[in-house]
């Protein structure tokens, strides 16, 4: 039996969406996981006082909070934050530019929710009886 060729623009959606398709699906799948960890990891770390800058005001006696600036987190975090957004928009723009070209995109969107019609018709039943 004769298989169909993917184009390439249907290889590009299988290898943002299925890992498994080939060894560069595998390492896209995991440089997308490592930065949603990196950029979470960043986000948390900001909040801590080791990671933030503090202005000289901040260690002088008799400031009030108020003429003081906030702390600021270091350039660096931002710096991640800056990449991983990045990252992620790329990976968004491959995606919604190749999801066309699977033919059965929009019924695999809506099989999540495909109990949906039942868990309303279950609701509706005790208020339908008479």
């Amino acid at each position: 039996a004769h298989t169909a060729e993917l184009t390439w623009v249907q290889k590009v959606y299988m290898v943002f969406s299925e890992p498994s398709y080939s060894r560069l699906a595998k390492v896209t799948s995991i440089v997308v996981l490592i930065t949603i960890l990196a950029s979470t990891l960043a986000f948390l770390l900001a909040t801590h006082k080791t990671f933030q800058q503090m202005e000289p005001c901040a260690t002088e006696v008799g400031v009030t909070v108020s003429s003081c600036p906030e702390p600021k987190p270091h350039s660096y975090l931002g710096f991640i934050e800056m990449v991983s957004i990045c990252l992620f928009t790329l990976e968004y723009l491959a995606r919604v530019m190749t999801a066309h070209s699977v033919t059965n995109f929009a019924s695999a969107t809506t099989q999540p929710f495909h109990f949906l019609p039942d868990v309303v018709t279950a609701a509706e039943k005790p208020w339908m009886q008479t």
